[in-house]
């Protein structure tokens, strides 16, 4: 298994004078809550990930320009969400940049772990037009298993003989049947589709256990259950919500 590091810096663009600088702590991080690891399948694509830019002062950072980062070497806009356009970050302000996700187009043979790190970046150079005055807030990384070919993985879309779930699709009560050589402490968690944690407990397992999860408070819709061991191996499985 190979760990590969990327860093995605971004970059912001001013028209302001040199020397007239304004004075800002610049803070990015996710905008949801993630798993820890996100599997992605052969021909298939991460979540979106959604990234939360926060001026927290003291000064405003005013740009005509569109914010952009890196990726790969590229600029790309970076445009405010909910309106798809450039926005000025005064000082308290925030902003949700448009979500950008990976995509797995060939298998490789063996799983891969990828971290991917995006970064502001914060050398003064590229961002010519502001001083960020805390360059220990500017990255935020996520980590992306790659699938590999069946048989080489630890991480499990199909849990086999490990877990069960009944009923699926569920209206208001998802039971959990654990295999008979199932046993010890375990995490249980629910993420949506875009990779939000919904849900999330703690069980000690004993062989066959049942145990189940109340589901009446989710909306309509399909869902991953993931259930980590004390070994650090993952098993899930989707269910649909009725």
């Amino acid at each position: 298994m190979r760990t590969t590091m990327f860093f995605l810096s971004a970059i912001l663009f001013s028209g302001l004078a040199f020397g007239q600088l304004p004075r800002c702590d610049l803070k990015l991080e996710l905008a949801a809550e993630y798993p820890d690891t996100i599997v992605v399948g052969p021909g298939a694509m991460s979540p979106l990930f959604h990234l939360k830019l926060t001026n927290l002062g003291p000064d405003n950072v005013d740009t005509p320009d569109f914010i952009f980062y890196h990726l790969h070497g590229s600029p790309i806009e970076a445009p405010d969400s909910s309106t798809n356009a450039k926005k000025y970050l005064v000082a308290g302000d925030s902003m949700i940049i448009r979500g950008i996700g990976f995509y797995q187009n060939s298998t490789p043979a063996e799983d891969r772990t990828v971290e991917f790190c995006f970064r502001i970046a914060s050398d003064g150079v590229l961002n010519y037009f502001f001083l960020d005055t805390n360059a220990a807030n500017d990255k935020v990384c996520v980590t992306i298993t790659f699938k590999g070919r069946p048989g080489t993985t630890t991480v499990s879309e199909l849990t086999g003989s490990y877990f069960s779930l009944h009923p699926n699709p569920v209206s208001d009560r998802l039971s959990i049947r654990f295999g008979e050589t199932v046993s010890g402490p375990h995490t249980i968690s629910i993420y949506d589709m875009q990779g939000r944690k919904l849900y999330r407990r703690e069980e000690t397992v004993s062989g066959q256990d049942n145990t189940g999860i109340d589901t009446e408070a989710l909306a309509p819709g399909t869902y991953l259950l993931e259930i980590r061991n004390h070994l650090g191996e993952i098993h899930r499985e989707k269910f649909l919500k009725h």
